[in-house]
């Protein structure tokens, strides 16, 4: 990243100190990084390094005794980050949290790049839940999709057939699915991932490699004859 990046963990103190990390890589390549914090989270975000400067705000949305919603506190911070103008923003959450909210807060600001990180889109939710992560390149859509420890399958909806093969080749996944989602399978073909999503292929072929042990046997030339 680079530009004026403007960072979010609207959490306690121990949340923002984990974040600490991130923060420092994102200074990295950014020319100015501010952290947006929660009040529960101000006196952590003192002590963390390569931050240009640090904005409080006290979300409605966040917290196990959330403060009731403030309009003008909530107009005054969008009015904050659009006199900032920067240029992009990460919004870093956990389970608990929805990064939508303060995402949508940004873009009304005019922030013309939002990300997100949420256990959200680390983990299997089981229920009825679509995370949408807005990208700007092909290279970051792969760098995105790479970023969780599974790699069971993945679906590329396109008409850019050179596009697909681009994005095929940089996924770490053990398959890829044009105009389908990630869950084809069938039983003559490969089945199986990477990473956390487990070892070893599923399919005929593959399933027999798999349960079979390979015996050598070496018999000397002249005892062939015997």
């Amino acid at each position: 990243m680079s530009g004026r990046v403007l960072a979010v963990r609207l959490d306690n103190d121990g949340d923002v100190l984990l974040t600490g990390p991130a923060v420092r890589a994102l200074a990295a390549g950014g020319d100015v990084v501010d952290l947006l914090v929660a009040p529960s989270g101000q006196a952590a975000a003192t002590l963390l390094p390569l931050v240009s400067d640090i904005l409080v705000f006290d979300p409605p949305w966040s917290g196990f005794d959330a403060p009731p919603t403030d309009p003008p506190a909530i107009e005054a911070l969008v009015t904050l980050l659009r006199r900032r103008a920067y240029d992009q923003a990460v919004v870093f959450t956990s389970f608990h949290q929805s990064a939508l909210p303060m995402a949508l807060l940004c873009r009304l600001a005019g922030i013309p790049h939002v990300a997100a990180s949420s256990e959200l889109v680390q983990n299997e939710t089981f229920g009825p839940v679509a995370p949408v992560i807005r990208v700007r390149s092909t290279a970051e859509a792969i760098e995105v999709a790479n970023g969780t420890p599974y790699g069971l399958q993945a679906g590329v909806v396109t008409r850019d057939i050179t596009a697909f093969w681009e994005i095929a080749a940089g996924l770490r996944v053990g398959a890829v699915n044009l105009d389908h989602g990630p869950h084809f399978d069938s039983p003559h073909i490969p089945f199986g991932g990477v990473k956390a999503s487990g070892v070893g292929r599923e399919g005929i072929r593959c399933s027999v490699r798999e349960m079979s042990t390979i015996k050598t046997v070496t018999v000397p030339f002249p005892a062939a004859s015997r």
